[in-house]
């Protein structure tokens, strides 16, 4: 006999301008959420060229990638036509009110348009280094990793972002729409060894515009308190004297109460 599905909530549809409910509300199944939080004292890593690092301690930012520049074309786009909406959570919402739903095509474009709004930032879920994430994400040896908290993290932002750990879906499970943000929370499920900690900012939050074909809107930049944020550095496994010796400059120069480690297994 098949478990009963989690109710985790209900959703309905409110007039923009009064708030006043317009529909009945539907369940959301706990088999459809997309977000996730993770533990406060969770290892959270981040791997990095150099001159990403160097960039890191020089700009004291965190990079945010606009999310329309990423290889994966999958990125906050619905699943495939046949698959979206079908999930217990959208069935039980299309029976909460008539309404005219926008083409497949349409949903396509919309979404489209909303990854070149949308800006993300990329952490680890782990406790260890591994050989599959410095080749996925380092181009060669002279490359590091930072290592924080997600209480850390949290702390050293000084501006809003939205957070979660990723969920992995293959494309015969539909990704749920809750919400314009909630697809960039959805990845395929072969990228499911990064383990995937996000943090997302859209133009609801910062404002502005975006010219789409400017280099200066591919990204957007946050800033962070570096002696919050890192807890940890450790050099890439091969990293030569130079690399090492560049790694301690910039971390005598900005942040010299940090802490290098070599081996971190032992974090919690």
């Amino acid at each position: 006999m098949r478990e009963h599905p989690a109710i985790i909530g209900h959703r309905c549809i409110q007039h923009r301008a009064t708030g006043t409910v317009m529909t009945a509300s539907a369940e959301i199944y706990g088999e459809d959420w997309p977000y996730s939080t993770v533990h406060p004292q969770q290892a959270l890593l981040r791997y990095m060229d150099f001159w990403k690092f160097e960039d890191l301690f020089k700009t004291q930012t965190l990079y945010f990638c606009r999310a329309d520049k990423f290889e994966d074309t999958l990125e906050g786009m619905p699943s495939p036509k046949g698959v979206q909406g079908t999930s217990r959570s959208d069935l039980a919402f299309q029976k909460t009110a008539i309404r005219v739903e926008p083409s497949y095509k349409d949903q396509l474009a919309y979404r489209a348009i909303a990854k070149g709004c949308t800006f993300v930032n990329c952490w680890h879920i782990n406790t260890i280094d591994t050989p599959a994430m410095w080749n996925a994400y380092t181009k060669s040896s002279d490359s590091v990793l930072v290592i924080t908290k997600q209480e850390r993290l949290q702390a050293s932002l000084k501006q809003q972002v939205v957070m979660s750990g990723v969920k992995y879906v293959s494309p015969e499970t539909p990704r749920t729409e809750f919400g314009d943000r909630s697809l960039f929370f959805y990845k395929d499920a072969q990228y499911s060894f990064e383990q995937e900690y996000r943090l997302l900012i859209d133009l609801l939050i910062l404002g502005g515009s975006i010219s789409p074909d400017d280099e200066n809107d591919f990204s957007r930049r946050i800033p962070v308190d570096l002696s919050m944020l890192i807890q940890f550095i450790q050099p890439h496994p091969q990293a030569n004297e130079e690399t090492r010796n560049k790694i301690e400059a910039l971390v005598r120069e900005h942040l010299p109460q940090a802490k290098k480690k070599e081996e971190i297994a032992k974090i919690a």
